[in-house]
C-alpha cells in the first residue's frame, strides 16, 4: 500500500511538472491575464530584459517627441534673443572698443550661442541614434534565434557541403572576427568618451562653483569717458554672473545630452556585440558541421582543375591585353619624355619638383611665359601617360593575384581532401606542406604591405594635385593679369598660354582620375590578398591539427585564462546590479496584482507538497534500508562488496540523520530550477548552496571517521584513514565550489567567455591529482618485482626519485587534460622517449657485439693470456673500435633527429661537413670535411708507413744482419717521417698548410706545461734511441726490485719483463737519469752470478780448486776464454770458501741462471764422486748455553 502511494505522489509530481506550463496557457486563455507580462514580472530573463529595454527606450522616445516642437522653439527663442542681444553688443563696442565688460559680454554671448547650437545638433544625433538603437533592438527581440541571419547567409543543414562553402563559412567567420574587433575598440572608445564627459560636466560645475566665488575680483575701473558710467560695478558683476549662470545651464544641458548620447551608443555597441558573437557562435557552429559532412573526392578535384584551367586561358588573355596597352602607352610615354627634355635643354629650363608643381617663377617676358607652360604641359601629360602605365600595371598585378586565388583554392582542395583521407605519407611532408603554405603566407603579407603603402602615397600625390590644380590656376589669374600689359601686343601667345594651361589643367584631372582608379585597385588588390590569406590560415590551421602541436578548439586559451579575473567581477557586477534593481515598489506592485498569480502559487505549493511528501516517505524507508545494508555487510566475505554495504549504510544513516536541512535545500532546489525562469534567482541559490553544502561535507567526513572507526575500519583501513580523509575532503570541498560556482556563471553570463570550461579543466584536473594522491609510495613498490637485477634497479630508482617522478606523472596528466590540450604533445613526447631509449640499448648492444667481435679477429686468448694475431694489431683494434663508436653515434644521431621530428637527409649532412667551424672569415675556413679530410690522410700515412716497413724494411733486415734494437730505431723513424709528410699534404690539401707552424707553435706553448713529464720521457726516448744505453733484448738493472729483459721502447716509457714473467713499465726521463747495469751493452760475454762454497778445512784445497776448474768445464755454455776463475776466497769461521766465476756468451744472456744452476748442479755431483764434504754451520746449544762446535767435532758427535 505504501509503495503504491509513493508511486503515485511520484507520477502525480511529475505529471504536475510536465503540465504545468499547459494548464497556465489554458488559464491565461480562460482569463485573459498574462502572468508574463515584462512590467509586472518581478524576475526577468535575458530576452526579457532586452524587451523591457526596448520599451524603456520607446517611452523615453515618445516623452523626447513629445517636448520636442517646445524644446525646438524655445531654442529657437534664445538663439535669437543672444544674436540680437550680439548686435547690440557689437554696435557699443565700435564706439568703445576697449570696455572690458561688453567685451567679456559678447565672449559670454557668442559661446552660449554656439553652445545652444550644439545642444540643437545633439537633439537632432539624439534622436537618430535612439531610432537606429530601438530599430536594431526590435530585430534582435523579434528573431533572437537569428533565424533571418541563418536565412541570409543559406546556413540550413543539407546532406552534402563542397569546399566552396567551407571557403565562404570561414570568410564569414574571418569578417566577423574583425568587426568584432572593431566593435570591441569601438565600445572602449564610447566607454572612454562618456567617463570624459562625465568628468568634464563635473569639471564645468566645479569651475562654475569656484568663478561664483571669485567673482568679486572680476570687475576693474572703466575710462572716465564710458558710456555705461552709469552702471555700477555691481550692476555689471550681477549681469555678467546671469550670464554665466545661463551659460553654465547651457553648457551643462548638452554635456548631459551627450552622456545619454555617449550612453545609447555604448549600449547600443554592446548589442551589435552581442549579436555578431551569436551569429559567429552560429557559423562556428555551421562550420563545425561543415567539417563533419565535407567531403573533397578526386571528381571535385578534377572539377576545380578544370576550372583553373579555364580561368588560366582568360587570365592570360586579359593579361595579355593589360601588358599590350602598357607597352603602347610606354612607348608614347617614352615619346613625350624626348619632346620634353629636348624642349627643356632648348629653353634653358631645369626639370623637376618645381615643374611638376607648376611653382616655376617666369621672366616677364612672352617668350618665357610661353616657355614654361609649354614645358608644363608637356610634363604633365607625361605625368598622366606615367600614371595610366601604373594603372594597366596594377590592374595586371589584380588579374595576378585573383588567378593566385583561384590557384590557392585548388590547392587547399588538394590539401584538404589529402587531410580528409589521410594521404600524407609522413610527418615530414605535412611539415614540407607547411612551409610551402607559410612561405605563400609571407608573400601575401608582403604584397599586403606594399599595397597600404601605395594607398598612403596615392593618397599623398591627390593631395599634391590639389594642390597642382590650384598653381595652375594661379598661372591663370596671372596671365590674365598681364593681359593688359606684358601680352597687349601678343594676343595670340596669350590664347596659346590659356589652352595650354587649360589643357595642363586636363592632364592634371586626369591623374587624379587615375590615382583614384589606382586607390580602388589597391583596394581590390588587398581583398583578394586578404582572400588568399584567409584561406592560407584555415588550411594552416587544418594541417596543424595534424601534427603534435594540436590543440582541440574546446581546449583553454592563454587569453581565457586571462580573462578569468575580469569575467569573474563582470559576473558580480551583473549579480550586484541585478539586487540594486530591486525595489520596494515592484513587490508593492506584485502584492497588489496578487490575483493574478494565484494560478501559479497554487501550482507551486501543490508541487512542494507532493515533493514534501516524498522526501518524507522516503525518510521513513531509511532505517529499514540501513539495516539492510549492515545486515549484508556482515554476512558477505568478499571485500568489495562489503565495503559498499558498509558505505551505502553510512549514506543512508547519514541522510536520515539530516534530513530535514537536506530536504528544504532539495525543495529549495527544485523550485529554482524547475519553477521559477529567473536566471538570477539560480544563480543567487547556487552560490548560496556552496557554505550550506560546505558545512554538510565537513559533517559527512567526520561522521566518515567515527562510523568507520566504530566497525572496525571496515570502510578505510587505519593507517590509510588520514590520507583518504584528507584527499577525499580537498576533492569533495573543490568540486562542490567549483560546480554551483560554474553553474551560477553559466545562467548569468550570456557572453561568450572561457571561465565555464576552465573551471570544468580545474576540476577535473583536482579528480585526477586526488586519485594520484592516493596512491602511497609504498603501494608502488609493493607492485615492483625484483626477480632480476633490472627490476631491482628500478625498484631503487622509484625509492629514491618517488616525488619526483610523482610530479612528472601528474604534469603529464595535466598536460593531457582535453581542456588542456596538449595530449597529442605528451604522447609524441613519451613515445620518442620510448623509441630513443630503444635505440641507444640496441646501439650499445650493436656496439658490445662490435667490439667483442674484433678482439676476437686481433687477439689470441690462450690459456688466460691474451696475444695479438700480428704485429700492430692492438694499434688496428684501437682505431677500429674508434671508428665504429664514431659510425654509431653517427648512425645514432640521425635516427634520434628523425624519431624527434628533425628530419636530416643527404643535403643536411653536407652542408654540415661544409659549414664553416673558425676561420668563417677567411678562403680556407676549417671546417668537418676538412678535419676529416686531415683525419682521413693521417690514416693513409699510418698505412704507408705499416706497408714500408712490412714490405720494404722487413726485406732488407733480412738480407742483412741487423740489430733488433736498431731494427726498431729504423722502423720508428721512419714511421714518424711519414706520419709528418702525410699530416703536411693533409694541411695542404684543405688549404691550411701555412698554419702548420703556427699550430705545432700554439700547440706547444699551450701543452708544454701540462706535458713536461710526457716531454722530457719524449726526448729521452730519442736520447736512449741515438746514446743506446740499452737495447731491445737486453737484461738490465736499475735497483734490486726493477731488472728484467727489454722488451719494448716507446716515446714514454722502457718496458721491462722479469724472470717471473711480470711486466715494469720505467719512465724514459728515469732510465737517463738513473744508473743502469746492463749486461748486454757489451757484445762479447757475461759473466753469470758468483758462486760461493764452503769446503771443510780437513779437505786439501788445491784439490778442491782442480775438481772446480773441472766441475765448471764440464758445461758447454761455459766459455773456455775468458777462462773461468777459481778463487780461495776467505778462510771463514766453518771453512774454506772459494769463489766460482763462470763467463757465457751474450747471445745467452736470458739463460745465464739456468746455466749458473748447472754448473751448481755439476760442482755438487764431483764433489760428491770425490768424497769431498762441504762444511756446514752447526752450533750446540747446552743447559741455556750456546756453544760452537768445530766441525771436527760435529763428525764425533
Amino acid at each position: 500500500m505504501k509503495k503504491t502511494f509513493c508511486i503515485m505522489l511520484v507520477g502525480l509530481w511529475l505529471s504536475l511538472n510536465i503540465q504545468a506550463d499547459s494548464i497556465v496557457e489554458t488559464f491565461k486563455k480562460a482569463t485573459g491575464v498574462n502572468f508574463n507580462s515584462p512590467t509586472d514580472q518581478l524576475f526577468i530573463d535575458f530576452i526579457q530584459d532586452k524587451q523591457n529595454q526596448l520599451t524603456k527606450l520607446q517611452d523615453e522616445r515618445i516623452e523626447r517627441l513629445a517636448k520636442k516642437e517646445e524644446t525646438a522653439q524655445k531654442l529657437k527663442e534664445e538663439i535669437e534673443e543672444i544674436e540680437n542681444n550680439n548686435k547690440s553688443l557689437e554696435r557699443s563696442l565700435v564706439y568703445y572698443p576697449n570696455n572690458k565688460y561688453l567685451n567679456k559680454k559678447l565672449y559670454l554671448n557668442k559661446e552660449a550661442l554656439q553652445v545652444l547650437k550644439d545642444i540643437q545638433r545633439g537633439h537632432d544625433d539624439l534622436e537618430t541614434l535612439s531610432t537606429t538603437f530601438i530599430e536594431e533592438l526590435k530585430k534582435f527581440v523579434a528573431d533572437p534565434e537569428c533565424k533571418k541571419f541563418k536565412e541570409e547567409r543559406h546556413l540550413e543543414k543539407v546532406a552534402y557541403y563542397s569546399f566552396d562553402d567551407l571557403d565562404n563559412c570561414n570568410n564569414m567567420i574571418v569578417s566577423l572576427e574583425r568587426l568584432l574587433a572593431q566593435l570591441a575598440e569601438q565600445d572602449k572608445n564610447t566607454q572612454v568618451d562618456r567617463e570624459n564627459r562625465k568628468r568634464m560636466l563635473k569639471s564645468i560645475e566645479e569651475d562654475h562653483a569656484k568663478r561664483l566665488s571669485d567673482l568679486q575680483d572680476f570687475a576693474e575701473k572703466q575710462t572716465q569717458n564710458d558710456h555705461y558710467e552709469s552702471l555700477t560695478i555691481e550692476q555689471q558683476e550681477k549681469t555678467l554672473i546671469a550670464t554665466e549662470e545661463q551659460l553654465f545651464r547651457y553648457k551643462k544641458d548638452l554635456y548631459e545630452l551627450r552622456i545619454l548620447e555617449s550612453k545609447y551608443a555604448s549600449e547600443m555597441t554592446q548589442l551589435k556585440l552581442l549579436i555578431e558573437r551569436i551569429h559567429l557562435d552560429i557559423l562556428k557552429q555551421h562550420l563545425k558541421t561543415i567539417k563533419s559532412s565535407i567531403r573533397v573526392t578526386e571528381p571535385d578535384l578534377i572539377h576545380a582543375r578544370e576550372f583553373l584551367n579555364s580561368q588560366k586561358k582568360n587570365y592570360f588573355t586579359r593579361r595579355e591585353r593589360y601588358q599590350h596597352e602598357r607597352d603602347r602607352l610606354a612607348k608614347e610615354q617614352k615619346i613625350k619624355d624626348y619632346y620634353r627634355d629636348n624642349f627643356a635643354a632648348e629653353n634653358q629650363i631645369p626639370t623637376g619638383p618645381d615643374l611638376d608643381a607648376w611653382r616655376r617663377e617666369p621672366k616677364q617676358t612672352v617668350s618665357s611665359y610661353l616657355s614654361i607652360v609649354s614645358l608644363g604641359t608637356l610634363n604633365a601629360e607625361t605625368l598622366w601617360l606615367a600614371k595610366e602605365r601604373d594603372l594597366l600595371e596594377m590592374q595586371r598585378t589584380l588579374e595576378d593575384e585573383k588567378f593566385n586565388y583561384i590557384v590557392m583554392q585548388t590547392t587547399a582542395k588538394e590539401t584538404y581532401h589529402k587531410i580528409s583521407f589521410h594521404k600524407f605519407s609522413s610527418g615530414e611532408e605535412i611539415s614540407q606542406t607547411i612551409k610551402q603554405y607559410e612561405t605563400q603566407k609571407a608573400d601575401a603579407l608582403s604584397t599586403l604591405a606594399i599595397c597600404k603603402e601605395r594607398i598612403s602615397t596615392v593618397a599623398d600625390l591627390l593631395n599634391q594635385q590639389k594642390k597642382v590644380l590650384d598653381n595652375i590656376n594661379d598661372w591663370r589669374e596671372r596671365v590674365y593679369k598681364q593681359r593688359d600689359y606684358l601680352f597687349k601686343n601678343n594676343n595670340n601667345e596669350y590664347i596659346r598660354i590659356l589652352e595650354m594651361l587649360n589643357s595642363a589643367e586636363d592632364f592634371v584631372k586626369k591623374r587624379i582620375d587615375v590615382l583614384g582608379k589606382l586607390t580602388g585597385v589597391y583596394s581590390g588588390i588587398i581583398s583578394e590578398v586578404n582572400g588568399t590569406i584567409r584561406l592560407i590560415l584555415f588550411i594552416l590551421a587544418e594541417l596543424q591539427s595534424t601534427t603534435i602541436w594540436y590543440r582541440p578548439e574546446y581546449a583553454i586559451t592563454l587569453q581565457g585564462i586571462k580573462n578569468v579575473v575580469p569575467d569573474i567581477i563582470t559576473f558580480l557586477n551583473d549579480m550586484k546590479t541585478y539586487l540594486l534593481r530591486l525595489e520596494f515598489k515592484s513587490w508593492k506592485n506584485q502584492v497588489s496584482n496578487i490575483n493574478q498569480w494565484t494560478m501559479l502559487l497554487f501550482l507551486l505549493l501543490i508541487k512542494i507538497i507532493i515533493l514534501l511528501l516524498i522526501i518524507i516517505n522516503i525518510k521513513n524507508k531509511l532505517p529499514a534500508l540501513y539495516n539492510f545494508f549492515l545486515l549484508h555487510a556482515d554476512k558477505s566475505s568478499a571485500g568489495l562488496i562489503k565495503t559498499s554495504c558498509f558505505l551505502a549504510g553510512l549514506l543512508t544513516y547519514f541522510i536520515h540523520e539530516n534530513w530535514i536541512v537536506l530536504g528544504l535545500w532539495i525543495i529549495a532546489a527544485s523550485t529554482c530550477m524547475f519553477w521559477l525562469s529567473d536566471p538570477y534567482t539560480y544563480a543567487f541559490f547556487a552560490l548560496l548552496s556552496i557554505p550550506f553544502l560546505l558545512f554538510i561535507i565537513n559533517k559527512f567526513i567526520h561522521k566518515l571517521i567515527s562510523f568507520n572507526a566504530r566497525h572496525d575500519y571496515a570502510i578505510i583501513s587505519s593507517d590509510f584513514q588520514k590520507r583518504f580523509v584528507i584527499v577525499f575532503s580537498i576533492l569533495l570541498y573543490a568540486t562542490t565550489t567549483i560546480f554551483f560556482f560554474r553553474q551560477a556563471f553559466i545562467h548569468i553570463s550570456y557572453y561568450t567567455t572561457e571561465l565555464p570550461t576552465i573551471l570544468l579543466a580545474i576540476n577535473f584536473i583536482i579528480f585526477q591529482i586526488s586519485l594520484i594522491s592516493l596512491i602511497t609510495k609504498d603501494q608502488i613498490l609493493s607492485i615492483i618485482p625484483q626477480k632480476n637485477e633490472l627490476w631491482g634497479w628500478i625498484h631503487e630508482q622509484v625509492d629514491y626519485y618517488f616525488y619526483l617522478i610523482l610530479f612528472f606523472v601528474i604534469a603529464i596528466i595535466v598536460m593531457s587534460n582535453p581542456y588542456v590540450g596538449f595530449g597529442r604533445l605528451v604522447l609524441y613526447i613519451l613515445s620518442a622517449s620510448l623509441y630513443t631509449l630503444v635505440l641507444t640499448k640496441l646501439l650499445l648492444a650493436i656496439y658490445r657485439w662490435s667490439k667483442k667481435s674484433a678482439s676476437d679477429l686481433f687477439f689470441i686468448d690462450d690459456d688466460e693470456v691474451v696475444r695479438e694475431r700480428f704485429n700492430h694489431a692492438r694499434t688496428w683494434f684501437g682505431l677500429l673500435i674508434i671508428g665504429s663508436f664514431f659510425s654509431i653515434i653517427f648512425i645514432g644521431c640521425i635516427v634520434i633527429a628523425k624519431i624527434w621530428g628533425w628530419h636530416i637527409g643527404i643535403s643536411d649532412i653536407v652542408d654540415l661537413a661544409y659549414r664553416p667551424l673558425l676561420l668563417e672569415a677567411t678562403t680556407y675556413p676549417i671546417t668537418l670535411l676538412s678535419i676529416l679530410q686531415i683525419i682521413a690522410f693521417v690514416m693513409l700515412g699510418l698505412v704507408a708507413a705499416y706497408a714500408i716497413n712490412r714490405f720494404v724494411l722487413d726485406k732488407i733486415f733480412d738480407l742483412l744482419v741487423v740489430d733488433a734494437g736498431v731494427q726498431y730505431t729504423t722502423t720508428r723513424f721512419i714511421q714518424y717521417f711519414i706520419m709528418i709528410i702525410f699530416i703536411f699534404f693533409g694541411f695542404k690539401n684543405v688549404g691550411l698548410g701555412d698554419l702548420i707552424g703556427y699550430l705545432i707553435g700554439a700547440l706547444a706553448i699551450g701543452i708544454g706545461w701540462y706535458v713536461r713529464e710526457p716531454i722530457g720521457d719524449f726526448v729521452a726516448y730519442f736520447i736512449i734511441l741515438v746514446q743506446r744505453p740499452l737495447k731491445i733484448g737486453d737484461f738490465i738493472k736499475l735497483d734490486n726490485e726493477t731488472f728484467g729483459f727489454v722488451r719494448k721502447i716507446t716515446p714514454r716509457a722502457v718496458i721491462i719483463r722479469k724472470k717471473n714473467s711480470t711486466t715494469i713499465v720505467i719512465p724514459n726521463a728515469q732510465i737517463i737519469n738513473r744508473t743502469i747495469t746492463n749486461w748486454n751493452y757489451v757484445r762479447n760475454f757475461i759473466a753469470f752470478d758468483d758462486i760461493f762454497i764452503m769446503i771443510a778445512y780437513k779437505e786439501d784445497p788445491q784439490i778442491v780448486k782442480d775438481l772446480l776448474h773441472s766441475a765448471i768445464g764440464n758445461h758447454p755454455n761455459v766459455l773456455r776464454n775468458p777462462k773461468p776463475m777459481i778463487r780461495l776466497e776467505d778462510f771463514s769461521e766453518f771453512g774454506y770458501l772459494f769463489l766460482i766465476r763462470g763467463f757465457v756468451s751474450s747471445a745467452f744472456t736470458q739463460d745465464m741462471w739456468d746455466i749458473a744452476s748447472d754448473v751448481r748442479l755439476l760442482i755438487i755431483k764431483t764433489l760428491k764422486e770425490h768424497n769431498i764434504e762441504v762444511a756446514e754451520y752447526f752450533r750446540l746449544i747446552k743447559n741455556g748455553n750456546t756453544q760452537r762446535l768445530n766441525p771436527q767435532d760435529r763428525n764425533s758427535m
